[in-house]
């Protein structure tokens, strides 16, 4: 039950890395509860997410955090952009997604004239100054925005960007530091059609 609870990072490290090697060595199941995000990443083969008393999520990591199951999952595993859309588009499972003013092109299912929702992990999107020439790029969803916020993450920050919705992206320090960004700065985010994550928004009639 949370092993590594109120221990110092080098502490940590010692009582993950016993925990690996006794998996390793002995093939044992262990079943263990973390709060921790990076931490479930590194030591899980599965993962289960308990919201409210219940499983709501099984999977492997990549599952879980890249592919929820919905809004509360997502929220919980660290996705703060969720935007709600409708498909304008739909060949063959490449899906053009109308938001606001802006569409998006991502791999979905859902048929044309949907409501859609968009889940965008922060270390998805990558950020270019709005007057540099690295803006041009083969990436399928450019959107210019301006920096609303940013706040330290550990050796990152997340940064904040309206454009006309709030996108979030997680850089390094030194990529913000060297690109100049600071609140009202104008840039371009980017991302990939495959990283968008996407489902019926919830609420909507499926049938």
């Amino acid at each position: 039950d949370e092993p590594t609870a109120n221990l110092d990072p080098v502490s940590s490290d010692l009582i993950e890395d016993l925990i690996m090697r006794i998996n390793k060595k002995f093939g044992t199941t262990i079943i263990m509860s973390t709060h921790d995000m990076i931490q479930g990443q590194r030591l899980a083969d599965r993962i289960g997410v308990i919201m409210s008393g219940k499983l709501v999520q099984a999977g492997n990591a990549a599952e879980i955090f890249y592919q929820p199951k919905g809004r509360d999952i997502a929220r919980f595993v660290g996705i703060d952009a969720i935007i709600g859309g409708v498909v304008m588009e739909n060949t063959g499972g490449h899906a053009v997604i109308r938001v606001g003013d802006s569409c998006f092109e991502a791999l979905t299912n859902i048929p044309k004239g949907a409501r859609a929702a968009l889940y965008i992990r922060p270390e998805e999107v990558t950020l270019t100054p709005a007057d540099s020439s690295q803006t041009k790029s083969s990436m399928r969803n450019r959107l210019f925005g301006r920096i609303k916020k940013i706040v330290p993450y550990g050796p990152f920050v997340r940064v904040s960007v309206d454009c006309g919705f709030m996108l979030t992206a997680l850089i390094t320090r030194r990529s913000c530091t060297e690109l100049g960004f600071s609140v009202g700065t104008d840039v371009v985010a980017g991302v990939k059609a495959t990283a968008i994550h996407v489902l019926p928004e919830e609420g909507q009639d499926q049938r």
